[in-house]
């Protein structure tokens, strides 16, 4: 930028004296905002480009991995990707930006419902939202199964569902269900376990939990278990007669939900690695 002067002398010894003044744009600026795809494989993407500075008009390009695919300062029907968009103002300069587009797989979620108890003689209906593709943990591919306390028996059991629609979106969910066995005599009615508390929840690292109890465990084997959110028996121990604490190991296990059991009764704990 700046004042040039140009002097001419003609044949004539006549002179000529020309000033000009340049000024230099302002630098460019690029704008870049994207909305990703709801889906891994809905086209529903969309990118936005600002452009300041530089000099009016502006071409805009916009490219994917099958070349270019579109002009202008926006561009739709975008899917996951890389993508790239060049500018070109009208002195031949020119920007380039590189993006990628990933999903936000946020088309839908829902929940089971909170973790809940039956009877073993009760029956209970979990079900998924409508519309959509199931896989279930008990392998049912239906939006619905029943969960019948008297194919269970007493015990706590997870129940994992996962549901996607044909564009790649999916959502799980799970919720454990406690069976008890509520068809005790009359003199029984009312007699309650001891309370097992377990330290610390969630546990960290391969620390592991510590489970500790008051008084017997009504019909226990002094065998107990630890089950994963599939139902799969991750690890197993014993305790000592009159012992009144149990030491479970992290060790091994993968950050998630566990359900401790008491082999040979109805209490379970649930407990969590971070």
């Amino acid at each position: 930028s700046g004042t040039y002067s140009a002097v001419i002398v003609s044949n004539c010894g006549s002179t000529f004296t020309y000033s000009v003044t340049l000024d230099e744009p302002d630098p460019i600026s690029l704008d870049l905002e994207l909305v990703a795809p709801g889906c891994p494989d809905l086209p529903d993407g969309e990118a936005y480009l600002g452009v300041a500075g530089g000099t009016e008009p502006y071409t805009i390009t916009w490219s994917g991995e099958l070349g270019v695919i579109e002009t202008g300062t926006v561009i739709s029907d975008l899917g996951e990707g890389q993508y790239s968009v060049v500018m070109e103002d009208d002195n031949g300069c020119t920007q380039e930006l590189d993006f990628t587009l990933e999903a936000n797989d946020d088309a839908f979620s829902f929940s089971l419902g909170t973790d809940t108890t039956i009877c073993d003689d009760e029956q209970l209906v979990l079900s998924a939202p409508a519309g959509l593709e199931y896989l279930w943990s008990n392998g049912s591919v239906d939006q619905f199964i029943v969960v019948d306390g008297a194919d269970l028996g007493p015990g706590t059991y997870p129940f994992i569902v996962e549901a996607s629609n044909p564009f790649g979106c999916s959502h799980a969910d799970a919720i454990f269900v406690t069976v008890y066995n509520c068809t005790n005599s009359v003199g029984e009615v009312g007699k309650k376990e001891p309370q097992v508390q377990v330290y610390p929840n969630p546990a960290h690292g391969v620390e592991g939990w510590t489970l500790s109890w008051n008084g017997a465990l009504q019909g226990w084997t002094r065998n107990w278990s630890l089950r994963d959110v599939t139902g799969r028996v991750v690890q197993k121990g014993r305790v000592s007669e009159g012992q009144n604490t149990a030491a479970v190991t992290a060790l091994g296990l993968a950050q998630g939900q566990y359900v401790w059991h008491a082999e040979g009764t109805t209490v379970s704990l649930r407990v969590q690695l971070n």
